[in-house]
């Protein structure tokens, strides 16, 4: 294996391994700290790679034991009781069970009785009694996991804190303080759940799009089956206002289609007799009958379902920064609490210390941390697969949001890559004979420009004796001992061929070695290309181009759009080089290709783009961002999304540390109340939540 294939071997083997994980849902976890706590367990195993979603609470393992469900149960219930450990294999089914946790929850009611007696209590001359009730209702559960952790010698649980600093409040005999302070947290917690469920609304958008049945034809007649159970070659049947579950093409019938939930594309498409059609798609205006041609799981959007699913796994820098950073937050704030309440106290130094070390204690938990950053990416992430960008994890986020420049390949990524035969000159023999020669040539290659040359040609071909394709110049070809040749100048020049040579970017034929004529094919730009520079000029990106095709057409090309750099003449291996080249003086550099021809480029890259990713396995596997269409400019939106994305998550970090530290200084002066430590700790994640939530809208 070279060198040169394997950052794409060992991505592929990546891939492979991530479809063998096995994942668990933790139902009923709404507590970002105690979900870390879980995984730092979990990682303690002998299971491989472990990493857990902090916003869906989904645990992914590489090597599960085989009784891992009841272990990984056992784990939760030391940690958190009351958590269910469900098997996610079915995330489609098992994310529509989730929208609905969280709804009617009993911790509603009891916010509500405990709000009664609290306001009651106010108004009664010996309220105690009263507040201790209210009290009770609401801190039960808070005190019974306290107790169940503190047995287990888990000091640092929040529920154990927030317990210890409302029982001292008790102790105290400030007994309103204590019930104010545990219904504000509650209702926090409450609101933290909502809110963390409202985050999961773009992902729940993705999996309406899998229908639960479809109509197929068996044993002569029709049945409804769920989508897991369609085989290749199938007879589908999809109505007016249906969505499509597979990848299809269609076999009898005429419709238009909606694909927007995939390409983000509001105009519908016509299809027609073998025309595909991808899963995703709501048929819009007449019945059709399609073909299978991808099982349910290697369809388009079950790919698209499990690559945003992954994405929540994929922890970016950043991430991990705040996850290191919060183990190390709590025992800090919790240690110097303790030498709040004891050293002045001992000191005899006046001051209500006991007091002021709760707060420190409210205010210690790190969830707010925990849970912004990951949602934060989540949203992101969740926002661009509305538009048709696919970005594969936060990683990829962060490292669209830092780009220095953007490598470009030409061909089908700034230009259509249709040609059109524009110009021919025969000599010796007539014109339609040149195109005939040319058309034969070209028959085997997969080229672009050589399926247009194939294109031109509508009658039948002729047969070589013998064919060789030599990579980045040009075919050589036999028939009745006669050696024929097509391809670039240089080519034909180095085969002692005399050509024409007062144009650049010709196809040039020659046959026993006579110069039979030459062929002018021309590709267009896309629409956007122009649009899409200017953008990235006014973010200050630098733009590089890399072709295969002659340096003068490269050149010109580059001047017309306005590159900073071109690179003519590229064989796949050149590509790389140039490019790791590139990266040594900008960092992080992007590549933008077709996800097939470039995969060595784009396994290499900081951040891989591939261009048309609908139905195409091999930009979906190579790149790190996918653009469901062929639109460029997308490549603009996503850097606003990103951008975007990491502007929100600087914003909630800075805010809930800055809270929590003024709060912690008052609390230390005996300035802030507990009421004060508390929205530090529960009102801060909230308004974080919010604010990460801003990101989709």
């Amino acid at each position: 294996m070279t060198t040169m294939f394997m950052p794409l071997y060992v991505k592929a083997m990546s891939i492979s391994a991530t479809d063998n994980m096995k994942s668990w849902h933790l139902q009923n976890l709404h507590c970002a700290n105690c979900a870390g706590k879980i995984e730092n367990r979990v990682k303690g195993l002998d299971v491989g790679q472990v990493s857990l979603n902090a916003v869906t609470m989904d645990i992914r393992i590489e090597r599960p034991l085989e009784n891992m469900q009841e272990v990984l149960q056992n784990i939760v219930d030391e940690i958190e009781p009351g958590v269910k450990v469900e098997d996610s294999r079915d995330f489609a089914l098992n994310n529509k069970a989730r929208a609905q946790e969280g709804k009617n929850s009993p911790l509603v009611i009891r916010i509500v009785i405990g709000l009664a007696l609290f306001g009651l209590s106010r108004i009664l001359p010996k309220p105690q009694l009263v507040e201790l009730l209210a009290y009770g209702i609401l801190s039960y559960d808070i005190l019974y996991k306290s107790i169940y952790n503190l047995l287990r010698g888990q000091l640092l649980d929040e529920n154990f804190l927030m317990s210890v600093a409302t029982l001292g409040a008790l102790a105290l005999r400030d007994f309103p303080e204590a019930v104010a302070v545990m219904l504000f947290y509650q209702i926090g917690e409450y609101l933290q759940e909502r809110a963390l469920h409202r985050s999961q609304k773009s992902i729940e958008a993705l999996l309406e799009l899998r229908p639960d049945q479809v109509s197929v034809r068996r044993d002569g007649k029709w049945t409804q089956l769920p989508p897991e159970d369609l085989v290749l070659g199938d007879l589908i049947r999809v109505l007016p206002g249906e969505r499509l579950a597979v990848d299809s093409v269609v076999y009898e019938g005429e419709s238009q289609v909606d694909t927007s939930a995939i390409t983000g594309e509001s105009r519908p498409r016509r299809v027609a007799y073998k025309d595909p059609v991808y899963s995703g798609s709501i048929n819009l205006d007449s019945p059709m009958d399609l073909v299978v041609k991808k099982r349910y799981s290697e369809s388009t959007l079950a790919r698209i379902l499990a690559l945003v699913q992954d994405a929540g796994f994929k922890k970016a820098p950043v991430e991990r920064f705040i996850t290191r950073f919060s183990k190390v937050y709590t025992p800090v704030v919790v240690g110097v609490a303790l030498l709040l309440a004891l050293v002045p106290t001992l000191m005899g130094w006046p001051g209500d210390w006991i007091r002021r070390a709760l707060v420190f204690l409210v205010i210690s938990c790190p969830c707010g941390f925990v849970i912004s950053v990951p949602l934060s990416f989540y949203a992101g992430i969740g926002k661009a697969s509305t538009q048709g960008i696919l970005i594969k994890g936060g990683t990829d986020l962060e490292t669209l949001s830092k780009l220095k420049g953007i490598v470009f390949d030409k061909t089908g990524t700034l230009t259509k890559g249709e040609f059109t035969l524009q110009e021919v000159k025969a000599m010796h023999l007539s014109r339609r004979e040149l195109i005939k020669i040319a058309a034969s040539l070209e028959s085997r290659s997969t080229h672009p420009i050589a399926k247009s040359i194939v294109g031109a040609h509508d009658e039948n071909l002729y047969q070589f004796d013998r064919y060789v394709e030599i990579r980045g110049k040009g075919i050589e070809g036999y028939r009745r001992d006669e050696r024929y040749l097509i391809g670039s100048e240089a080519f034909l020049r180095e085969e002692g061929i005399q050509v024409d040579n007062h144009k650049h970017g010709l196809i040039h034929l020659s046959r026993g070695g006579e110069y039979l004529g030459w062929l002018e094919l021309g590709d267009k730009l896309r629409d956007d290309t122009q649009e899409l520079m200017q953008g990235l000029e006014k973010l200050g990106l630098r733009k590089i181009m890399l072709s295969g095709d002659k340096n003068e057409i490269t050149q010109a090309l580059a001047e017309e759009i306005g590159m900073d750099e071109a690179y003519g003449e590229l064989l796949p291996e050149d590509k790389v080089k140039i490019y790791e080249e590139l990266r040594e003086k900008l960092s992080p550099l992007a590549f933008v290709g077709d996800g097939i021809n470039d995969a060595p480029v784009l396994a290499r890259s900081d951040l891989g783009i591939a261009m048309g990713g609908l139905g195409s396995d091999a930009a979906l596997e190579a790149a790190d961002m996918v653009l469901m269409e062929d639109k460029p400019i997308k490549i603009l939106r996503g850097i606003e999304i990103s951008k975007k994305t990491m502007k929100h998550l600087w914003q909630n970090i800075i805010f809930i540390f800055g809270v929590k530290v003024v709060v912690l200084v008052l609390g230390a002066f005996g300035l802030a109340d507990m009421w004060m430590a508390v929205f530090a700790d529960v009102g801060v994640t909230v308004l974080a939540i919010l604010n990460a939530l801003r990101i989709h809208s």
